[in-house]
């Protein structure tokens, strides 16, 4: 009988909820196969900088935002600064301890499952985690035999978290809805340009932090502006090109020149869903070059059926990139007939990379803004190396675009 109650209520719950949906016009944007924190809440991405920054950087993002909010078919996104909505962050440490709360009720929960039992679950759920909190929440509902294989429950491994993966980012997407209500898109630098070597850039899904590894300069040999716009895409939900499931027919992936820390990124994405009507196109912001990730210069990590598909596209999204964006956050198809996407900035060539804007200089490093240091800004844990992410998104690249060791005049997007 209360098992009957349970369920009852649950969908009295859930009926209300979707009433009062209808009443408001405040109904949910439809989900599509490409997930991430960025889909179903708005078409307004606030965003707000951290880190080592200066002024040509803040300069060249606030353009390249501006410019894919004008472009047409760049799909219906808005984008806002926003410096004082408080927010919640979580730390690796809070990631891991989700994961494994998360991997322990999947795997002895449903021994003892009822609605009622769910619900609470649920509950512990929509607030901060602690294991002072999921000790407590054990002890008065998990049986004690349970109970006590929770000390001795280690950090679940990598193939059971890509196991239960789908399950795992959407029971995490659940959760920060509800510990963080606003959605703020944190871009970071690590470093001041002045004095540091590229090393990369990353977008972290758990943080929802864009890591570039320095602040721009007209005098970095890498595509700034490109790798910004790569990690951007991957805060919407796409994935890697050369991680669909149709790749072999594209290209031959080498296994024996890659890095061993960088095959992770070349193997295919089963949980990935290829866009409609998008083709596998190798100029792709999102694919990666044939010196991407590989041991030594001269011996490529991949060899394309097509020449044409050994050329990294170094400067903007495809018409192909820009759909799969469109379906990412539920836009319609745009009006226009869809041509040359986001613009290379005037005066610089195709190929050379991004330079900043004629009227700005590349700035004096400003050094760190106000109130925020950088050893512990978001996206980088105090002594945790940036490709220490724990792997709440396997596929959401860790992209490390510098090419070779010993290169230090091919050090752009290849």
């Amino acid at each position: 009988m209360e098992h009957l109650r349970d369920d009852i209520w649950e969908f009295v719950r859930k009926l209300s909820t979707k009433l009062k949906q209808l009443a408001t016009g405040k109904i949910p944007m439809r989900k599509t196969a490409i997930e991430s924190n960025f889909t179903e809440w708005t078409h307004v991405v606030k965003y707000r900088f951290s880190g080592a920054m200066n002024e040509g950087t803040r300069v060249i993002v606030k353009k390249t935002l501006r410019d894919i909010q004008a472009n047409e078919v760049a799909g219906c996104l808005e984008f806002e600064e926003d410096t004082t909505t408080k927010y919640f962050q979580p730390s690796v440490e809070y990631a891991l301890l989700f994961i494994r709360i998360h991997a322990f009720a999947s795997q002895y929960f449903k021994q003892f499952y009822t609605p009622s039992m769910s619900r609470r679950k649920s509950q512990f759920f929509s607030a901060r985690i602690s294991k002072v909190r999921w000790q407590g929440f054990l002890a008065r509902n998990a049986p004690k035999r349970i109970a006590k294989k929770w000390p001795l429950f280690g950090q679940p491994s990598a193939k059971y978290i890509d196991a239960i993966h789908k399950r795992l980012r959407l029971s995490w997407k659940k959760h920060m809805d509800k510990v963080s209500l606003a959605k703020i898109l944190n871009i970071h630098m690590t470093k001041s340009w002045s004095g540091n070597a590229w090393q990369g850039a990353r977008y972290s899904y758990y943080r929802r932090s864009i890591v570039m590894s320095t602040s721009f300069s007209p005098y970095l040999k890498v595509n700034w502006r490109g790798t910004f716009i790569h990690e951007l895409f991957h805060a919407f939900g796409i994935a890697h090109t050369h991680r669909r499931q149709d790749r072999d027919k594209y290209i031959k992936v080498l296994w024996n020149n890659i890095k061993d820390e960088s095959k992770s990124q070349f193997k295919k994405c089963s949980t990935c869903s290829i866009p409609n009507g998008v083709p596998y196109e190798c100029n792709s912001i999102m694919h990666y070059g044939q010196n991407q990730g590989i041991k030594k210069y001269g011996k490529p990590a991949f060899i394309p059926f097509d020449d044409s598909c050994g050329k990294r596209n170094r400067i903007a999204p495809t018409n192909g990139d820009w759909k799969a964006l469109r379906q990412a956050i539920g836009c319609q198809e745009p009006a226009v007939k869809a041509g040359v996407g986001l613009g290379v900035e005037p005066g610089v060539k195709a190929g050379v990379g991004p330079g900043v804007e004629s009227r700005v200089g590349p700035g004096v490093d400003r050094g760190v803004e106000a109130g925020v240091e950088p050893e512990v800004g978001p996206g980088v844990e105090p002594g945790v190396e940036p490709g220490a992410e724990p792997s709440i998104e396997p596929e959401v690249c860790i992209c490390n675009e510098q090419l070779h060791q010993g290169s230090s005049n091919d050090n752009d997007l290849q």
